[in-house]
């Protein structure tokens, strides 16, 4: 009788792994004599290291869905022939037409409310068949939470380990700045800046791959994001002056550095900085570019949306209607729950509003 026994990495690739710990360790014992560096930091290297290769895999499969499928939607909006969307938007007003000529009032109920489940069914199908594979690679290659497909799990892990690989490379670099002077420091320092760049970079992404039990998760995201624009704020702020940093500063910097790290790899989001390093650190107003956001996707979803009316010659009158749900449904993709609340400001339902 055979025994399965588990295949082992290569020496090469494990030694990748050991190499960038003893680097760390090295960086570490250097800039914080005292700390030292955690198992599950440890761990989330090595899990970064074994996942990239599948991760990229999957990368790949899901930009080869993208850049192959995304003219299909768009195709079956533009053309006419029977089976297209345009056709079955005429059929489904000519189902609803043959309907409402009913006099029946059980009759009528009965067609609109099987014309209406048609309808649906229909739709979705074309949803599955156009969106469907974009929505799916889209999610699986960003490692959204919650898909289920092959790779996800590599993409996953190497999602939840990038923040603290990012971290500690930033660290690195805070290393070999001490003791160094003239051109050279300028240089190691402007390497640091950059790396901090992609310690911001990985932690907007932390709300996104929050992935603990459904109930709640919206709430734990809010968190996730309020603590994690402080944190970037925070750190952002400390490579503005980067330039002038002094050997104290560039410690300081690397002790946050390394509780981002850490605290990142043991995924406690809300709290990867101590409250009193980020005391006085004021989250930039991300207002004004989600009122952006939302006039530019309205104004998209409006201009094709009238469009389409324009292609199936039904543009009577329902051009401002158009317009309209175009900026509901753009005020709910981008403010969400505060989508009525923002429109009333703004004075589009009339209420709540200063505006003459």
């Amino acid at each position: 009788m055979s025994t399965w026994v588990p295949t082992r990495r290569p020496r090469r690739a494990r030694d990748a792994a050991s190499g960038e710990i003893q680097k760390l360790q090295s960086s570490v014992s250097a800039l914080l004599p005292e700390a030292g560096i955690s198992l599950r930091l440890r761990l989330a290297l090595r899990i970064f290291d074994r996942s990239s290769r599948a991760a990229t895999i999957t990368n790949m499969v899901c930009g080869a869905v993208l850049g192959f499928w995304w003219p299909v939607p768009i195709a079956m909006i533009l053309d006419d022939r029977p089976g297209s969307v345009p056709d079955l938007i005429h059929k489904v007003a000519k189902s609803y037409d043959a309907a409402l000529a009913i006099e029946d009032p059980i009759d009528l109920i009965t067609a609109l409310v099987r014309t209406t489940f048609a309808t649906v069914a229909v739709a979705a199908f074309y949803w599955a068949v156009t969106v469907g594979p974009l929505v799916l690679a889209y999610r699986v290659a960003r490692g959204y939470a919650g898909v289920r497909f092959p790779g996800r799990k590599a993409v996953l892990l190497r999602q939840l380990s990038r923040l603290p690989v990012a971290a500690t490379s930033a660290l690195n670099a805070c290393a070999r700045t001490l003791g160094s002077t003239g051109v050279r420091r300028i240089n190691l320092l402007h390497s640091v800046a950059e790396e901090i760049e992609s310690v911001k970079h990985a932690l907007r992404v932390l709300s996104r791959i929050e992935y603990g039990p459904q109930r709640g998760r919206r709430k734990r995201k809010k968190m996730v994001r309020r603590h994690v624009l402080r944190v970037s704020a925070a750190i952002g702020g400390v490579a503005d002056r980067i330039e002038t940093a002094s050997d104290s500063e560039i410690r300081q910097l690397s002790a946050m550095l390394l509780s981002i790290a850490e605290r990142s790899s043991e995924r406690r989001y809300v709290e990867l900085l101590d409250q009193k390093s980020i005391d006085g650190v004021v989250a930039p107003d991300r207002e004004p570019v989600r009122l952006a956001l939302g006039a530019a996707l309205a104004l998209v979803l409006a201009s094709a949306s009238v469009g389409l009316l324009n292609v199936l010659g039904i543009s009577d009158g329902l051009e401002p209607l158009a317009i309209g749900a175009s900026i509901i449904i753009a005020a709910v993709i981008v403010f969400r729950g505060r989508a009525v609340q923002k429109l009333e400001s703004l004075g589009i339902f009339g209420g709540g509003s200063n505006m003459p």
